[in-house]
């Protein structure tokens, strides 16, 4: 494939996953929800497919890298692989039994890795070992995502939480933002708030700033108030 192509698919896949999502949210009948159902698995088989070509194309490559392969398009499909994997894993046992007739199967600790990967980031080493320069268009996406697991997600779920990963995407990305969020205050807030707290009182509510912001959301969201924008 081109790098046109490439990015073609891309975009295909991210249009297909929002549709199905709007069309399963807002289907009124079962025929339609099986619809987009099969709208969604078509995307997961092109980002499955996509996922693969990349892996192929690295072990062709010399020194495992295919450099044809440029940063953006790697951080879409890592981003799409990874949260198809992290959701379906997410999904009750009796939910998941009717996905696999199908064809969907999710793997959390791959959906883990795949986020992981975008930013270079492992548990033994407190910065990542892609660079700002180097990063994807989504490689901020991807560390939002696991932000949301490990800190939102952990109150419904503990397979796969790693809360000193997380302090360690949050740390990195604070230095990186000093005066901002790694997402909209009053959506990190609402977030946060919705779980109550630990572990451990969700790294201090997401540490960030600036303070009297953060005061006045948090106060509002308690008042069953919109926070101010």
């Amino acid at each position: 494939m081109t790098p046109v192509e490439r990015h073609a698919e891309l975009i295909y896949a991210e249009a297909l996953v929002q549709k199905a999502l709007l069309g399963i949210v807002y289907s009124g009948d079962w025929l339609h929800f099986i619809k987009e159902a099969l709208n969604m698995r078509s995307a997961m088989n092109t980002y499955q497919h996509m996922y693969e070509f990349m892996l192929d194309a690295d072990a062709n490559a010399e020194g495992g890298h295919d450099d044809s392969l440029d940063a953006h398009w790697r951080s879409g499909v890592l981003l799409g692989t990874g949260v198809s994997n992290l959701v379906l894993s997410l999904l009750p046992g009796r939910v998941i039994s009717i996905a696999e007739l199908f064809g969907y199967k999710g793997d959390r600790k791959v959906g883990l890795d795949l986020l992981m990967r975008a930013g270079g980031w492992t548990k033994d080493s407190s910065e990542p070992s892609v660079s700002v320069a180097e990063e994807g268009l989504r490689r901020s996406l991807c560390d939002m995502t696991l932000l949301i697991f490990h800190l939102v997600l952990s109150a419904f779920t503990f397979t796969g939480v790693d809360l000193e990963m997380a302090e360690t995407i949050l740390n990195w990305n604070l230095k990186r933002y000093p005066t901002g969020m790694s997402c909209p205050p009053h959506l990190t807030f609402k977030l946060v708030s919705l779980t109550r707290h630990p572990p451990p009182r969700r790294l201090l509510a997401v540490r960030s700033g600036p303070s009297p912001t953060l005061q006045s959301s948090t106060k509002r969201i308690n008042r069953g108030l919109p926070p101010r924008h």
